[in-house]
This record gives C-alpha cells, sequence and structure tokens, in this order.
C-alpha cells in the first residue's frame, strides 16, 4: 500500500530518522546558514523550514552522519525553488532554506567571530558560556555517551565565552535578525553552574533586552534558582535525557555519579512552581530507551506543569554511540502523538511565546499537526489561543532592558555536588559538599590530567632564541618523522604542510565512501615544548568548515616513537574505529585548534 503524503510534523519526524542527502543541483553555499557543530552537537544539520497552514515548522536535518546515505530523502533546487522529495513515494514538499544573516559572519569589537560565540538553531540564539564539561576531563571520562560537548570547544567554538561578546552578539541578532530568546548553557561546572551564569543573564536582561533560559546541571541549593529568577530568567530547562533508570545510569555516567535522576526532578518541580506552568522544559531523548518509558517520561513532565522537550537521538560523529542505530519513524510517531496528547491532558500552554522556533525538536506546537480531531482537542486549542493574545503584553514587558534587583542573597561557596553513594564530610550521602570529579579543577583551570602531565615550575623565564631554535628543531624532526611514516604506510596518504601545521590526509575509502578522517600536527602553544596530534573528520559539504572532532594525542617530542606514528596513521585509516582508539588520545582540551 502506498504511504501517504506526510504533514508538516510528520515530515519533520522522518527527516529526524532518516536525514537528506543534498542533490548536487543545490547551491546551499549561497542559500543556507553555516553548517556548524557546537554544543552537543545536534547542530550539525542542515537548517530547513518545512511550510504548512498551522504553522511553519524549523527543522536541522541530519547531512553528515553516515546512516543519512540511505536516506530516501533528497533536497534538490529547481529554479529558486528548493524541495525535498522522497524517492519512496515520488512526493515533493516545498521547502524553505533559512538565509545565513550578515551579522553572523561578522566579528565582534574583541576580534571574535560572532558564529563561534553563539549560534542560531531555528529562531533562537544558543550561547555555550562556559569552557568544556568537566566530566570529559575526568579518568576514565564520564561524558554522556551521546553527547560531543568537549569535543566541540576549542574546535568549533572559542572555549570561553566573554560576557561582552555575548552580548554584542544578542544585540545584533535581536535588532537585525528579530531574535527574542537567548539560551545559555553549560555542562557540568564543579557545582558553580548558576553563579556562572549568573553575569550573562543579569548582562542580557538589562542591557539587551531579551527573553533568556539557561540549561545547566541541577543544583540541590534550590535558592540559586531564586537569584536567576530575580536576575529575570525566563525559562528553565532541565536534560535528564531517559526515563528509565537504568539506561540513565548506563548512558549519563557522569550526571548518576554526581547527581542522580531525583536532583533533576525537584529542581524541575521547583522552578516550575516558582515561574509557572509552560515556563519550565524536561528534556529526553526518544529512539534508545523502551518506547514505553519515553511515553512515562512525558507523562511526569507535564504532570508537574512542564513541557515536555523530546529530542529525536542523532547518532552524531564522534559521539560514543556514532554507531547506534536511528530510531524508527513509527515509534517516533508515536511518541510524538503522545506529546501533544499529554500537553493537552495538563493544559500545558504551547507555543506562547514570541518567535521561538528550536529546530533541534520537535517541538510540542509542532505536534499540533499531529492532534486528533475532537471536542477535547478543540477546546485545548481555542485556550491556546486565547493564552496566546494575553501573553502578548507579558513577553513584551518582559523584553524590556531595565535594571535588575536581587532579593536573595549572594550565594554561598561553590556547591558541590556528592556522588551518589558517597559520603559526604560528616559521614553522610546524598546532600553534603564533597570533592568535584577527577579533573573538575576551578573554571577556566586546565583539567588536572594535563597538569600532572606537564609540571611546570610557578615562574618560568622569558624563552630566548636558543629554546625557540631548540623547539623549531624538535617539532620539525617530528614532521619528519611522520613525512617518512606515512610514505612507508599502506595507504596512500598525501600530506598537506604550511607554517607550522602538517596534514596527514587519507586517500582510501571506508565502507565504500570517501575517508572523511584527518590528522593535523601543530604545537598548541607557541611558548611550550608541547605538541598536539588533532584527530577530525572534515564535513561531507564542500561549502562547510565544519570539524567533527575524535580528540588529540599531546606529547612532547621525546615522548614519541615511530611506533606511535604508525598507530595514528592505522587509525586514520580505518575509519577512527572506536575500538582501536590510539593510547594517550583525550577527547577534550582547553586550546583552540587552528583551521
Amino acid at each position: 500500500m502506498t504511504e501517504p503524503r506526510r504533514n508538516p510534523c510528520e515530515l519533520e519526524i522522518d527527516l529526524f530518522c532518516h536525514g537528506v542527502r543534498i542533490d548536487p543541483s543545490c547551491t546551499l553555499f549561497e542559500d543556507a546558514r553555516k553548517v556548524t557543530r557546537t554544543r552537543a552537537g545536534l547542530g550539525s544539520g542542515l537548517e530547513l523550514i518545512l511550510p504548512g497552514p498551522l504553522k511553519d515548522i524549523w527543522m536541522n536535518a541530519p547531512v553528515e552522519e553516515d546512516f543519512v546515505r540511505g536516506s530516501p530523502y533528497l533536497l534538490v533546487k529547481d529554479g529558486a525553488r528548493y524541495q525535498v522529495r522522497d524517492e519512496r513515494t515520488g512526493f515533493a514538499y516545498d521547502v524553505r532554506i533559512p538565509v545565513e544573516p550578515a551579522w553572523y559572519t561578522s566579528r565582534t569589537s574583541r576580534g571574535t567571530e560572532v558564529c563561534k560565540v553563539g549560534v542560531l538553531q531555528g529562531t533562537y540564539l544558543g550561547v555555550y558560556i562556559a569552557n568544556s564539561c568537566l566530566f570529559w576531563y575526568s579518568n576514565p571520562p564520564m561524558n554522556c555517551r551521546f553527547c560531543t560537548t568537549g569535543s566541540n570547544v576549542g574546535v568549533n567554538e572559542v572555549a570561553q565565552k566573554d560576557v561582552e561578546d555575548v552580548v554584542e552578539v544578542a544585540l545584533a541578532a535581536k535588532r537585525e535578525s528579530g531574535v527574542t530568546f537567548v539560551h545559555l548553557n553549560s555542562g557540568h561546572q564543579a557545582g558553580r553552574d548558576l553563579a556562572v551564569a549568573e553575569p550573562y543573564v543579569r548582562a542580557l536582561k538589562e542591557r539587551v533586552g531579551i527573553l533568556a533560559g539557561v540549561q545547566l546541571m541541577p543544583s540541590k541549593d534550590l535558592a540559586g534558582y531564586d537569584r536567576l529568577i530575580d536576575l529575570g530568567v525566563d525559562h528553565f530547562s532541565f536534560c535528564y535525557e531517559f526515563h528509565n533508570p537504568a539506561y540513565f545510569e548506563r548512558y549519563l555516567p557522569g550526571k548518576q555519579r554526581w547527581f542522580g535522576q531525583q536532583v533533576f526532578f525537584d529542581a524541575l518541580e521547583y522552578t516550575s512552581k516558582r515561574l509557572g506552568k509552560g515556563a519550565v522544559s524536561g528534556e529526553i531523548i526518544a529512539g534508545v530507551e523502551p518506547i514505553e518509558d519515553t511515553l512515562r517520561g512525558i507523562d511526569y513532565i507535564t504532570s508537574v506543569g512542564a513541557f515536555p522537550t523530546v529530542c529525536v537521538f542523532r547518532p552524531v560523529i564522534g559521539a560514543q554511540m556514532e554507531g547506534y542505530p536511528a530510531p524508527k519513524y513509527d515509534e517516533m510517531r508515536v511518541v510524538f502523538d503522545h506529546v501533544y496528547e499529554a500537553c493537552r491532558k495538563h493544559g500545558i500552554p504551547i507555543g506562547a511565546a514570541p518567535n521561538i522556533e528550536v529546530s533541534l525538536i520537535v517541538q510540542p506546537d509542532d505536534t499540533r499537526y499531529l492532534a486528533k480531531r475532537s471536542l477535547a482537542t478543540w477546546l485545548y486549542e481555542t485556550r491556546l489561543a486565547l493564552v496566546r493574545r494575553a501573553a502578548r503584553p507579558i513577553f513584551a514587558k518582559k523584553m524590556r532592558a531595565e535594571p535588575r534587583r536581587l532579593s536573595t542573597p549572594e550565594p554561598m561557596p561553590a556547591e558541590r555536588a556528592t556522588p551518589i553513594g558517597k559520603p559526604n564530610g560528616n559521614g553522610h550521602g546524598g546532600n553534603g559538599r564533597a570533592p568535584s570529579p577527577p579533573g573538575a579543577e576551578p573554571h577556566g583551570a586546565a583539567p588536572a590530567c594535563e597538569a600532572a602531565a606537564t609540571p611546570v615550575p610557578a615562574t618560568r623565564p622569558s624563552d630566548g632564541p636558543a629554546e625557540a631554535a631548540s623547539r623549531e628543531a624538535a617539532m620539525e624532526r617530528i614532521f619528519a618523522m611522520l613525512r617518512a611514516a606515512a610514505g612507508a604506510a599502506p595507504g596512500p596518504f598525501e600530506l598537506d604542510e604550511r607554517p607550522a601545521v602538517l596534514e596527514v590526509v587519507p586517500r582510501n575509502l571506508v565502507r565504500d565512501a570517501e575517508n572523511r578522517c584527518r590528522l593535523k600536527l601543530f604545537r598548541p602553544r607557541e611558548d611550550k615544548d608541547r605538541l598536539c596530534a588533532f584527530f577530525y573528520k572534515r564535513s561531507n559539504l564542500a561549502w562547510s568548515r565544519d570539524r567533527f572532532s575524535y580528540g588529540a594525542v599531546e606529547f612532547l617530542p621525546d615522548d614519541v616513537t615511530a611506533s606511535d606514528l604508525e598507530t595514528w596513521l592505522a587509525w586514520l585509516r580505518d575509519g577512527f574505529d572506536p575500538d582501536r582508539r590510539p593510547p594517550r588520545l583525550r577527547r577534550a582540551f582547553l586550546y583552540t585548534i587552528p583551521e
């Protein structure tokens, strides 16, 4: 039986599950936004707008991942019009490609590229405010298994966002693109998460006048949320990902060890009561845990007055779950049917905020296309229309730039999350303070593993010409070793050399496709002896500068052997097999990788 034509939300779900291939007729280098993988990695797709009678749907369609090669969907350009064609059915769906605004490719007054400060995802501006999540620096790493945050910071975005840069970018986004919402998020910051966000929230509310949301690790000190609410936070979101406790523990080892699900639930419920129905979201992933658990998660989130932010699992490049299968459309259709019904049942006011289209997820108000016709649905939709109208002056007031006064006291010294089952200083588990996890140093410091690997004196005299010449000679010696190893190894390999950088490019096929893997050798800090071998995949889109990091090996010139180089080249040639990672490979680092 021929499948029926999909409505915009059904098409969105199916595109999330399959991705879309790019036909040569497309001129996306002229027509589209830059494809940039930042934050957790979900934004590594192509921004599309799916027009429809209820609303236009914004989505970030997968285009880079390996599973996309088997997609039935093909993006084509016919004259000035873009279409997504389903080769199974022959249906063609008109789509629009959001253009990249001029301000997006400019620089701030401090010289920072705007697109490395914040990223447009749909119609909102996302800013990863702190350097990489500290879960990535523990030994072994405790990062979430689907995430690539630690691989992106320093690669596709700057590591630490300056408040002035964030203000400038938000002002440009508001003025030139009508952006109404800035979403601030961060990974684990060793208990200082809420305090880290405060200066950004204050600056955005006082100097920009814009809706502000924060997505941080949950705090057991709930008064910290009161401070952010006083500063004007409009939205909190809590990513606990999996409602099934066993999946939470398996795929979120850091969150399980240092927080546990209940801490997320406590913060979600507290902030939902403070801000009111529909101002807080619980974020979960669909397509990994059993679907029944995902449905229970949606029921729980809506029952406490929050709205469900449900992400269709995407096996992003470089993540530990890169090889996990993408979800099936039929199951995801059931999930998003349930999103609408749960929101209706609990009266969640979906779609009330102005001009907020989040392209990384199927938004709750996208699911209006899935609603079953009934009196209950009609009553809910009528109520939503009234809420949207009544909310306009409320949101207009929230978007006025004005001073903020705090009624809550200054925060206590940085909270430290206690690992589940670990005792605190009083011999009790759970709520006391405890040392941060291995590698969780003070904000902005180098991780412990780096400090341990390279002891340096407290004061170091300035290098003279002899020291600089010695470092250059040592680097050239390693470059020569790599040239020789590439020439002798099964390949073939090509070398791309420029001042102080040597890049190795394999010319073989991996799984019947071009090998996108690359090795870049350079010195990360001019006045240090250490060198870095950086492993990444280039984008499969010729017009994209995106890089998909698989980590780096840092080493002193005397500590690398010909055998090490052979191991690196074999890993490069074989397509970065996750079971054959080189020794000493680090997944995250706190410096900028050269272009």
